[in-house]
């Protein structure tokens, strides 16, 4: 993804320039917000100075449509328009256009995606399909994070926060160089104290990591580079709440402490070179890692990942074209718990794209058709399609459609995984292991999206509506199938397997709202509001109970409202979250207030008071596959020292 010479002041940018903002998630080029035919939101840097928040999940509150809930201390349920769990297997998720997005079990570890804040030039948020341009499992959504050039990070930063209970940061970045040839270091360490469980006590979920990096920009005339490394050590405690072995102790298996320790590293290189009529660019990464897993021991894994584009405007065309190649090689050591047949493989993925937006009628209407064709490992050939059509109705209105055809690839836990959930003693006597399999038959899950935008915008105003109708089919089920007599695991027991199979279908339909409201330079209001409902239809004769009462796993209702202001040196922002209940794994609706107060003291120090989730505790994500204890989400008072020269 290309990057400029750095991006523009917006710490006080109107909501006409903020409409005006070039943003490349979309459809992987330059383009201005107000004319993407995607229902897309950016939180600004500006936006998370006002916040005051720190952790990259948290920040995706900000955007309306997005279902964030906590689970505890270090883990999150983060997805778009629905089916959020631990794992949110629709969601793609990229830092720099570096996907996080995890093969094994087809999700994020939002433990590892850990930013100084004020290094984000922007979080591009697109809710709906992006697989015509970023592949498979982009299908509901693409969330992209972007850093700021070191060009724009000159000089020394110092953030120091503590926050009870037992909350703390420390961040230290320099920056420095002339001539276009630009770098920062890094170095960040933090710590979270355990949080609040359900049943009382504490939920033994402590979490500390550690982390360094540069990165270095060179800027010519026509060429621009971009190296990026970084390593981290991530220390996490978990209540795991799995079994340890064929028979259970008197009372059932109870809750041990157990470890979630991770190291990561990674390496980026990116070229791009700009012609007269539009860019060329190559980008390579490395990414590796260890971690120990409850109830799976250690996961290793390396991802190669090479990706080229060309962007050209040619008459009254703008073409995009590309293709990439990415390989993972993951080793497993299972447990009881959770293993893996085989345990060590290597996925691999291949892709081309085209995609071309034709102006007409004196660029009033822009036509987009675009397509990725994509090989993978574990499912085969794929092809994901999209046509887009905007309209602009007038200088201040955009009215815009999509249809979209998107697929979620299988992951290695669909095809390879056991997972011995459950183990009791029968009547008789008889040892009895209930136990989910993966299918090497499992296939790619897809989804067809039609979506509708409305979008305005006036020098005070400006209002962004999406509609969409979503039909996934082949999502996962777990069958029920007969029983087996397995004497491996000893002792001998009676196994109850119940394998992956694509035997559910689901019907989802919903409404976005984004309002900014500004009457007055040092006042700025945001509200959003999102209506979400899934029917789901199991195939005739599926044995799987759950499929039947599938809701999505998210709110029916959901919305937000910040308002803010500025007065000479003082700065402070309030957000009022409200989120609706998930009835099939027990959430209750919950309101959420934040509160950030900032004064800056002098051009280099600040001081910052913060309140989280001031209206109590309360849970916001249980059930569901999750292999620890759940905990609250706490109250948070917490003060940041920001200096800066």
């Amino acid at each position: 993804m290309a990057q400029g010479a750095g991006p523009p002041d917006l710490s006080r940018a109107t909501l006409e320039e903020l409409l005006n903002m070039e943003i490349t998630s979309a459809s992987r080029r330059e383009q201005r917000l107000a004319d993407t035919a995607a229902a897309v939101f950016v939180i600004t840097a500006d936006a998370i100075r006002r916040s005051g928040l720190t952790e990259v999940p948290e920040l995706l509150r900000l955007a309306p449509g997005v279902q964030v809930a906590r689970i505890d201390a270090s883990q999150w349920a983060i997805s778009i328009r629905g089916f959020n769990t631990q794992w949110s297997d629709k969601l793609l998720v990229l830092v720099d256009g570096r996907t996080v997005y995890n093969r094994l079990f087809s999700g994020v570890y939002w433990n590892s995606v850990n930013l100084i804040p004020e290094d984000i030039e922007r979080i591009e948020v697109i809710r709906g399909p992006g697989a015509s341009v970023w592949g498979a499992n982009a299908v509901n959504g693409v969330i992209n994070i972007l850093t700021k050039s070191s060009a724009d990070t000159s000089g020394w930063l110092v953030r120091a926060r503590s926050a009870t209970p037992g909350s703390s940061d420390l961040a230290i970045r320099y920056g420095a160089g002339t001539n276009g040839r630009t770098y920062r270091v890094h170095a960040l360490a933090f710590g979270r104290a355990a949080s609040p469980a359900a049943a009382g006590g504490d939920a033994g979920d402590e979490w500390r990591g550690v982390q360094g990096g540069v990165r270095a920009d060179w800027t010519g005339t026509r060429d621009v580079w971009l190296l990026q490394a970084q390593a981290e050590r991530l220390e996490t405690n978990r209540l795991s709440d799995v079994p340890t072995g064929v028979i259970p102790p008197a009372g059932g298996w109870q809750p041990v402490p157990s470890r979630d320790d991770a190291t990561l590293a990674h390496v980026l290189l990116r070229w791009t070179r700009r012609t007269g009529r539009g860019l060329m660019e190559v980008q390579s990464f490395v990414d590796g890692h260890t971690r120990t897993v409850p109830g799976l021991d250690t996961y290793r894994a390396v991802t190669l990942d090479v990706d080229g584009r060309y962007d050209v405007a040619a008459g009254g065309h703008r073409i995009v074209t590309g293709a990439g190649y990415r390989q993972t090689s993951d080793r497993l050591d299972g447990t009881f718990f959770t293993s893996f047949d085989p345990d060590r493989a290597t996925v691999r993925t291949i892709n081309l794209y085209a995609q071309d937006e034709v102006a007409i009628a004196a660029d009033r209407l822009r036509v987009t058709f675009g397509t990725k064709v994509e090989h993978d490992t574990l499912s085969g050939w794929g092809v994901q399609p999209t046509a887009r059509v905007l309209w602009a109705m007038s200088p201040r209105q955009r009215l815009w459609s999509a249809v979209s055809r998107a697929l979620r690839s299988p992951s290695r836990g669909d095809v390879a995984m056991r997972v011995n959930f459950a183990t009791m003693v029968a009547p008789d006597g008889t040892p009895i292991v209930a136990a989910v399999f993966g299918s090497p038959d499992y296939r790619a899950e897809e989804a067809r999206s039609i979506e509708v935008g409305y979008r305005f915008d006036a020098p005070q105003v400006s209002l962004d509506a999406t509609v969409f109708r979503t039909a996934h089919t082949g999502l996962r089920t777990y069958e029920q199938s007969l029983p087996v007599f397995e004497t491996d695991p000893v002792p001998p027991h009676l196994l109850v397997p119940l394998p992956q199979f694509n035997n559910l279908d689901t019907d989802s339909a919903g409404l976005e709202l984004a309002v900014r409201w500004s009457p007055h330079a040092a006042w700025r209001l945001d509200a959003g509001y999102t209506f979400f409902t899934l029917t789901p239809e199991p195939a005739a004769g599926s044995t799987d109970p759950s499929a039947a009462v599938f809701d999505g796993y998210a709110p029916r209702h959901q919305w937000l409202v910040r308002p803010g202001f500025e007065v000479g040196d003082v700065q402070a922002e309030v957000g009022v979250y409200r989120v609706g209940a998930l009835a099939v794994v027990g959430v209750s609706a919950y309101t959420r207030a934040d509160v950030h107060v900032a004064w800056h003291a002098s051009p280099a120090w600040s001081v910052q008071l913060s309140g989280r989730n001031l209206t109590g505790d309360h849970a916001e994500f249980t059930g569901d596959q999750l292999v620890t204890v759940p905990a609250l989400d706490a109250r948070r008072i917490g003060v940041t020292l920001l200096w800066r020269r």
